[in-house]
């Protein structure tokens, strides 16, 4: 399932276990950035900080 909150509204698209590739093809972090570059193109992703947390870093 994708979900995307959009303008106020909340999107939702149902994707079936045969549309998806096998984990050996891709896994669920490269899935994960392709459908974020589907509906956002190559725009960089930029996260508020976790509250309390200003100063931890995350990779990805």
């Amino acid at each position: 399932m994708e979900y995307l909150i959009r303008d106020g509204k909340f999107e939702v698209k149902y994707v079936y276990a045969d549309e998806v590739a096998p984990i050996e093809i891709e896994n669920s972090l490269d899935r994960r950035d392709r459908i974020v570059r589907e509906y956002f193109g190559d725009k960089p992703i930029v996260y508020p900080p976790l509250e309390g947390n200003e100063g931890v870093k995350f990779e990805g």
